[in-house]
């Protein structure tokens, strides 16, 4: 017998529509409306698909800056 998920949890669908959405331009209330869930729910769920910058302030990143040329 599979499991089933609590209908708190987003399925796999609607985490696709969320991604469609934003890549669509929508906002998350408008996605959240459609899906019948909550903004904050949706919200949650866009930054994971957004690329987090790298902070400045990384070692990395005084590596890279000191190892340029004029």
């Amino acid at each position: 017998m599979p499991r089933r998920r609590s209908p708190r949890h987003l399925t796999c669908a609607e985490r696709e529509e969320i991604c469609r959405g934003t890549a669509a331009g929508e906002t998350a209330r408008q996605v959240a409306r459609r899906l019948g869930r909550s903004p904050s729910t949706v919200s949650r769920k866009i930054p994971e698909r957004r690329p987090r910058p790298i902070p400045r302030s990384t070692s990395r990143y005084r590596g890279l800056e000191r190892s340029r040329r004029p």
